[in-house]
């Protein structure tokens, strides 16, 4: 099976590659970092003998979304399975000191997810199957006042799979 993860150079997106690329799975891996990713790539090919494609995107950056998604659409029909265990914070992310950053927070936890989904789920409705999994946070659950840019994003993002769901 082929999967593709979506903030995969650090945390949990690198433990989820090398644990997929362990078991035989080709990946896509996708993070922002492109000398992160081109080490993991070369970790996991070289240890697991996987066919590993990366790429970097600033998930943060509608516009670099946008490129990535026009120019890869057709890579998408090979996934099986989509994981996003991406997160973006500030620490000017409170409710005294909102900056330039709400757009970008908002892009990388919610509307870049969005943007990825609507080329993928087509494929999964076609094909009927495909395992689509996104990452919330505890603070999607109680609104707060730092980081509240990132609890509503998350938190939007919890709705967008809820909704998925129900169709």
């Amino acid at each position: 099976m082929n999967y593709l993860i979506v903030g995969a150079s650090s945390g949990l997106g690198r433990d989820l590659a090398y644990t997929l690329s362990k078991n035989s799975h080709d990946l896509i891996l996708i993070s922002r970092d492109k000398r992160d990713l081109d080490a993991l790539k070369s970790d996991l090919e070289n240890k697991y003998n996987t066919k590993i494609n990366s790429y970097a995107v600033d998930m943060a950056s509608k516009d670099s979304v946008i490129s990535f998604l026009n120019n890869n659409e057709i890579k998408f029909s090979s996934i099986d399975g989509v994981l996003f265990p991406i997160g973006m914070m500030s620490d000017s992310d409170s409710i005294t000191q909102i900056k330039d950053g709400i757009d970008q927070i908002n892009n990388a936890n919610f509307l870049s997810i969005v943007k990825f989904l609507e080329k993928i789920m087509p494929i999964f409705i076609e094909k009927k199957q495909g395992t689509v999994v996104g990452f919330g946070s505890i603070a999607s659950s109680l609104g707060r006042k730092k980081n509240m840019i990132y609890s509503a994003s998350k938190r939007a993002l919890n709705s967008y799979f809820e909704s998925l769901l129900a169709t």
